[in-house]
């Protein structure tokens, strides 16, 4: 059987599916309905009024944000920090061991 537009059962529910799959995985049984009557009638309505169904993916900021926080980060885990100009390079403290446990065998 097919629609006024001359779409079939079999195209109709490939389309409702992509949509669920892509877009709405956790939520595909809530959605199903709504996502079907939006692409029956998308000459009345646009599905991307009523549902979120694009994805904008941008990493470039995300790795920029992450690649200064590590930077930052290095220097709390011991990395020298870099000499600024005219600056010579400070020798590192020395740091004192955590959690030392005497050797009471080489003691006695």
């Amino acid at each position: 059987m097919k629609s006024s537009k001359g779409d079939d059962l079999y195209t109709h529910l490939q389309e409702v599916f992509k949509k669920l799959i892509l877009h709405y995985p956790s939520q595909a049984y809530d959605k199903l309905e709504e996502v079907s009557y939006l692409l029956r009638h998308a000459d009345k309505h646009k599905i991307e009024d009523f549902l979120k169904v694009q994805d904008f993916r941008n990493y470039k900021d995300v790795c920029s944000e992450m690649d200064a926080f590590i930077n930052a980060m290095r220097y709390q885990f011991g990395a020298k920090k870099p000499a600024a100009e005219g600056e010579e390079e400070a020798e590192p403290e020395e740091v004192p061991p955590t959690g030392f446990v005497p050797d009471l065998v080489t003691d006695a």
